[in-house]
């Protein structure tokens, strides 16, 4: 393989054919120059150095132990340092088959796109038993076949990410419900999930903490009930598709106490009942509500009011288009550590909202606010000195602003980055 290097997290190979070939390395200067006695690498026991390289990453150690000489590229190639692979950028199916093959205590693996996930996933069962979690997003090929040899060639696996992978059949998913040890799970975008899917799942994966089931529209009421009943308990994070759920489903998440991330995209369904299923959840940090198009503002400020909500960090309410100002001057009074809001075509909100809503959310550091019609640009410059953290404004299809208003933000505060009514990143005139 030469020294053929893949960029990025994983560089392949260990087996570099170049480097300074030669006996001993020295540290502390040469014995002849300085009267002392060496200190020779080399001379250390392999187990010691091992464990000194096993501070480095896969990439490191490819790319500073094994050149050096033969001793460390064999050392290099040991496979106790090639415990975690990330493959962050384009590398080839054989060229992950190749590394994998090499890594029999592989704990950790994460890749997307690849080709023929059967091979993939057939090979890691075959020689990673482990293997603690796997990434696998946007791969072709998952079969049912290569999931049963996960089952019994990696039986502790923890962690399992699918996104957007081509299963083959809705077999896969009774298959993945064999892992019985899983806490982590994220099939979202995935074809062919169904109720009975969704359903095993529930029943056998009993550790379950973590489940994104977003972008799944075959889901439906009885097996979000049914999920909820079985791991209510154990459930900390949470992603739907409200798409064909109703009311019957979010009242039910009432029961999920230890939920901290909760998002449902497309919620047309949910009216004001079913948001009010949602007031017993009050360690929530993360919560998305995606096109909530039904919840009343009356609804919205109850549930921001009543809802325990202190502690969120992260809010999206994008598409709740009766959202208006007295709902964020809720948000202003009750969710005061808020760090990340987006409020994407809230149109009824104004210049007189946001200002409202700032006061009380001095930690802010990303505000999304496109297609907000109303926003002046007048209230600009309280924004800026009420919020000192925000470093991403993003105004993008507010017709009202222009672009001399943003510009001049940017030149007070260098660091923010704000986006124009086209998307773009606004410039200073300073940096032209």
């Amino acid at each position: 393989m030469g020294d053929e290097r893949v960029e990025g997290e994983v560089v392949l190979p260990c087996s570099v054919s170049h480097g300074v070939d030669q006996e001993t390395l020295e540290l502390g200067g040469n014995s002849e120059g300085n009267g002392q006695s060496g200190c020779h690498v080399n001379k250390l026991p392999s187990e010691v150095l091992l464990h000194v390289f096993s501070f480095l990453s896969v990439e490191e150690v490819c790319r500073s132990v094994a050149p050096v000489c033969r001793a460390w590229r064999d050392l290099a190639s040991d496979p106790s340092l090639w415990t975690y692979l990330t493959f962050q950028y384009s590398v080839t199916d054989e060229q992950v088959q190749e590394i994998v093959s090499r890594a029999p205590r592989l704990l950790h693996l994460s890749l997307a796109g690849y080709q023929d996930g059967n091979v993939l996933l057939t090979q890691v069962a075959a020689t990673c038993p482990r293997l603690r979690h796997l990434t696998l997003r946007f791969c072709g090929n998952v079969t049912e076949e290569a999931l049963a040899a996960m089952i019994e060639g990696c039986p502790d696996l923890r962690h399992l990410n699918l996104e957007g992978s081509q299963m083959s059949s809705e077999l896969c998913y009774i298959k993945i419900a064999g892992l019985t040890h899983l806490t982590h799970l994220n099939l979202s975008h995935c074809h062919f999930l169904d109720d009975p899917g969704l359903l095993a799942i529930a029943k056998r994966c009993c550790h379950l903490q973590y489940l994104d089931i977003d972008g799944i529209t075959g889901i439906h009421d009885s097996s979000v009930v049914g999920l909820v009943q079985l791991r209510a308990s154990n459930l900390h994070s949470l992603q739907l598709d409200g798409d064909n759920l109703s009311d019957k489903s979010f009242q039910a998440l009432g029961v999920c106490k230890q939920l901290v991330s909760l998002g449902i995209s497309f919620c047309e369904n949910m009216t004001d009942m079913g948001l009010k299923g949602l007031y017993s959840l009050t360690n929530l940090t993360w919560l998305k509500l995606r096109k909530g198009t039904q919840l009343s503002p009356q609804a919205l400020c109850k549930f921001i009011q009543n809802g325990e909500l202190s502690y969120l960090t992260y809010l999206n309410l994008a598409e709740c288009t009766q959202l208006d100002d007295s709902v964020m001057a809720a948000l202003g009074h009750h969710c005061t550590s808020l760090i990340c809001l987006e409020l994407n075509w809230c149109w009824d909100v104004t210049d007189a909202g946001l200002d409202l809503l700032v006061a009380g959310c001095p930690l802010l550091h990303m505000l999304v606010l496109v297609g907000v019609v109303q926003l002046s640009g007048n209230t600009l410059q309280n924004l800026i000195a009420s919020l000192p953290n925000l470093n991403v404004l993003d105004l993008e299809q507010c017709s009202d602003i222009d672009d001399a208003s943003l510009k001049a933000l940017v030149e007070e505060r260098p660091s923010l980055k704000v986006f124009n009514y086209w998307g773009e990143t606004v410039v200073s005139e300073l940096d032209i």
